[in-house]
């Protein structure tokens, strides 16, 4: 855990303009200009004690902030892994795709996929049992530092997808799922949005099993669930794509399916996952019998942490897990320029190797990205 200055989060929280404040405030207490950048950026190692009494008077007399409320409303105390931030919550949610299908009896059967299931799993017993008591992990933590990670409880939450939308959009190979499906995941993603408590949201499987994760990925990348672009906030283009097999089911989605939009420009063409690099080009992670791939997704809006898993197969979600668990320092590092927003994105493409027999190999990279 570290401590980290907020400022820029104190105006965002509070709905002040920022245009000129650095220059007012640096001009009312007498800082250098520098300095007060400083804070808003939180960037500076070691502030003196003048320069916070100074903000904190600013605060105080010009913007009416109230004096028991200074200096604590200037810091925050953060987590500097993601599971740490995990073991803080009081609650973790997962979200998993449910198949549902009407037999001969008009009876609906439903059954939710055997990776997907053991990807919770996993993800759970890396926050109760660590298997290195040398690392620094969340069991370490619970003993050391005493937090509530022995009282973390877990939630699955199904989200529904029928059948007879799969057979539908097979055959005609177009249309959105079924509008009952559609509304039932729009419903919980405005569930999730509402959530004040301190928790986790761990999103497990990609567009094809979980509607969930394309409502979500849309709402994220200002993109219109289920194919298309939002007119109230235009994205360029896709920081990835999923380019699925031949004979895959159709996906209506914007961010996966057969053909990639015309603005994915590659050199590859086989399934996989094609990526933004941040240098005006797409880099492309291939599935084959021995190779997979997929995408991790961390969000964090204090206080509720956001993880989407999304593997290109059902295979490569369950194994995105054991990055998390070898890589969650680098994970919890944001990749995405969210200009005034008080929330923190990292994008990450997985690269995972099988012909190992043991052990997949792994590589995990951060992919840029700015929201507008």
């Amino acid at each position: 855990m570290k401590l980290e200055l907020r400022l820029d989060t104190l105006f965002q929280e509070k709905e002040w303009p920022d245009h000129g404040a650095i220059e007012e405030i640096a001009k009312y207490t007498g800082l250098h200009r520098h300095t007060v950048a400083g804070f808003f950026r939180g960037q500076v190692e070691s502030p003196s004690l003048q320069a916070i009494e100074k903000i904190c008077e600013w605060l105080s007399q010009v913007k009416g902030v109230h004096r028991d409320d200074l200096p604590q409303a200037l810091f925050c105390w953060v987590p500097t892994s993601l599971w740490q931030a995990v073991g803080c919550c009081d609650r973790v949610r997962f979200y998993i795709g449910q198949y549902e299908q009407a037999d001969t009896s008009s009876r609906r059967r439903s059954w939710i996929s055997y990776w997907d299931f053991n990807t919770a799993r996993e993800f759970e017993k890396l926050l109760n049992v660590p298997r290195d008591p040398n690392r620094f992990r969340i069991g370490h933590i619970r003993r050391d530092q005493h937090t509530r990670v022995g009282n973390l409880k877990f939630d699955i939450v199904p989200i529904p997808f029928s059948s007879a939308t799969e057979v539908r959009d097979v055959a005609s190979d177009e249309g959105p799922p079924s509008r009952e499906d559609v509304t039932r995941s729009r419903r919980e993603l405005e569930r999730i949005r509402e959530r004040t408590e301190c928790s986790a949201c761990v999103l497990i499987g990609s567009m094809k099993s979980n509607l969930l994760v394309e409502h979500y990925l849309a709402d994220l990348f200002g993109y219109q669930a289920f194919g298309g672009r939002r007119d109230d906030h235009p994205a360029e283009i896709p920081p990835f794509f999923l380019k699925l097999r031949d004979d895959d089911r159709y996906v209506r989605s914007s961010f996966c399916g057969k053909n990639p939009p015309p603005e994915v420009v590659c050199k590859s063409s086989g399934p996989g996952v094609y990526y933004w690099t941040g240098a005006g080009s797409y880099e492309y992670c291939p599935w084959s019998q021995d190779k997979d791939c997929g995408i991790i997704i961390v969000v964090n809006r204090h206080p509720v942490i956001e993880m989407v898993l999304c593997g290109f197969s059902g295979r490569a979600t369950h194994s995105l897990v054991h990055a998390l668990d070898r890589q969650g320092d680098a994970l919890w590092k944001p990749t995405v320029d969210i200009p005034r927003q008080a929330v923190k994105v990292g994008i990450f493409v997985c690269s995972l190797d099988y012909s190992n027999k043991n052990e997949p190999c792994q590589k995990v990279i951060g992919i840029p990205w700015k929201l507008r």
